[in-house]
């Protein structure tokens, strides 16, 4: 009677155990680098090494569009540093990115929406990555040359590092919030060239 129980006791456990495994979630990773062949879908992400950065598909005021952007991780409302498609935003949650065979950046959805980020500067290269770097860049390589930069395309945000117009205006050092501007301005140090720090 006593070893009827236990083995009832351990069939119970492992019946439990059994069930639990079948509810589990895989954290979710995110990666560092995209290559061709690889995808990042709209619940995935990018993240800089350090986790200062993340790229992200998300939405605006609730709405259903959905849109490309950095995020910068440090503080708490994660305000979004960059953003693409503005203009063209997907529309639903079928959002994916990839490198496409040829090289170029491309987000797209299932309805056949989709934007050549690198329009500019189409790849040369099937040996080409993407990768989002502890400065909030979101950059394209072919082999280990950068062809495309994020941050040279504009929103609302400077970023350290970032050059200006027709002056390479530059900002040197980020301060706590990436707001609309990062820096402070400083006297020019020569020929004319204002900077940032």
């Amino acid at each position: 009677m006593k070893i009827m129980r236990e083995r009832r006791s351990n069939l119970v456990v492992l019946l439990f155990l059994a069930l639990l495994s079948l509810f589990h979630v895989k954290p979710s990773h995110a990666a560092v680098t995209l290559i061709p062949g690889n995808t990042m879908r709209d619940r995935a992400s990018l993240e800089s090494s350090k986790k200062v950065f993340r790229l992200r598909f998300f939405n605006l005021n609730y709405s259903s569009n959905r849109y490309l952007g950095i995020q910068y991780l440090k503080y708490g409302d994660m305000k979004i540093v960059w953003m693409t498609n503005r203009e063209n935003p997907l529309n639903d949650t079928s959002g994916i990115l990839n490198i496409t065979q040829d090289g170029n950046l491309v987000p797209s959805d299932s309805h056949g929406i989709f934007i050549t980020l690198n329009s500019e500067t189409p790849a040369m290269s099937s040996n080409t990555s993407a990768i989002l770097l502890d400065s909030g860049y979101f950059i394209r390589k072919a082999g280990q040359q950068i062809v495309w930069q994020s941050l040279d395309h504009l929103i609302d945000t400077i970023m350290p590092g970032m050059r200006l117009g027709l002056f390479n205006v530059e900002a040197w050092t980020a301060s706590k919030s990436f707001s609309s501007f990062v820096g402070q301005p400083r006297i020019p140090a020569s020929r004319g060239i204002h900077s940032w720090s």
